[in-house]
């Protein structure tokens, strides 16, 4: 006998997740169909037809891609379930977010926004992957490329939340985030070197102690094994930095923490320049811990979990780590 749930069943089970982690109510489906068969659908009495799938998934807000990949998946495993973290916002009047020169500031609950559309998204990539390919999609992509994978599907989902940025038109320019407003004037820009404003975005996992790293598992977290945070780059003069820091949490990798400062300068990096007949290396600049403290203090987004918000203080991050959360691993499988 097969031990595949019910695919109804299965469906009922995504619906609800999703649901939940959405905030949204049996009720707020009436526009499109009735609460009464929303019920019965997420009960596994009722099987949806394609019309219907689509009918449910715009309401929830998703593609309708998501709601069955998740479906297939509690199929195989109806233990499964979607995991949404807890974040807490920094609303310190201290604080500082601004990337112009004219006092823009980018807003917390943007970067929050991105940050969970960036882990859903990383979410149901892992989802598919595995179906349709049956690989591990982030065993495949190893974790330096990982980090920049997660690292763009941030910077399109912040320029699409936060109507203030777009996404740099140059693929080869910086920041990466440019102030809206100069997309549609007839000037040419040097974004290179910040002129304008805008904000450059960063990825980083923290480095490993001595020897962990070869031993570690791809999807294993790291958070134990933490020696410093540090963000690289490619030149010195990198400034109006939003450092993201993320984990594989749950065997997935996690945005975890958000971090800023416009007040970085060029001797707040490393500068190793690859010597003649040395390889093909570029040039790599890493922040020092005057840059690191000043992010630190001027962070943007972390997890309401009491382990990160310790990780996080012990360079630097002035959170209140006395704030436990309730919100524990579950001991059900989670992604």
């Amino acid at each position: 006998m097969s031990d595949k749930l019910d695919l109804d069943a299965a469906f009922g089970k995504a619906l609800k997740q999703i649901r939940y982690a959405k905030g949204i109510s049996q009720e707020d489906f009436s526009a499109v169909i009735d609460r009464t068969f929303v019920s019965m659908l997420e009960r596994g009495l009722k099987t949806p037809t394609i019309q219907t799938v689509e009918k449910v998934s715009s309401i929830l807000g998703i593609h309708p891609i998501e709601l069955l990949s998740l479906t297939f998946a509690i199929r195989e495993d109806q233990n499964l379930e979607l995991h949404k973290i807890k974040y807490i916002k920094n609303t310190s009047n201290t604080t500082n977010f601004k990337y112009t020169e004219d006092e823009s500031q980018f807003s917390p609950e943007d970067v929050e926004r991105s940050m969970e559309e960036t882990n859903r998204i990383v979410t149901y990539f892992s989802l598919l992957f595995n179906q349709v390919a049956k690989i591990n999609l982030y065993e495949v992509i190893d974790k330096k490329l990982t980090g920049s994978f997660i690292g763009s599907i941030f910077v399109e989902r912040m320029a699409n939340n936060a109507k203030y940025l777009a996404k740099n038109p140059s693929q080869t320019g910086h920041p990466d985030l440019i102030p809206v407003k100069y997309l549609n004037t007839n000037e040419k820009f040097n974004w290179d070197q910040f002129p304008y404003g805008g904000v450059e975005v960063k990825t980083s996992s923290g480095d490993l102690k001595n020897g962990i790293t070869n031993s570690m598992k791809i999807g294993e977290t790291r958070i134990n094994h933490i020696t410093n945070i540090v963000w690289k780059g490619h030149h010195t003069q990198i400034n109006n930095l939003l450092g993201l820091y993320w984990d594989y949490y749950n065997g997935l990798p996690t945005l975890l923490g958000a971090f800023y400062s416009n007040q970085l300068t060029p001797d707040e990096f490393t500068n190793t320049i690859p010597k003649i007949g040395g390889g093909h290396t570029t040039s790599v600049c890493i922040t020092k811990k005057s840059a690191r403290e000043k992010m630190m203090k001027n962070w943007v987004v972390i997890p309401d979990m009491a382990d990160y918000k310790q990780l996080f203080a012990k360079f630097g991050c002035e959170c209140d780590i006395r704030q436990i959360s309730l919100d524990r691993y579950s001991r059900r499988r989670q992604i």
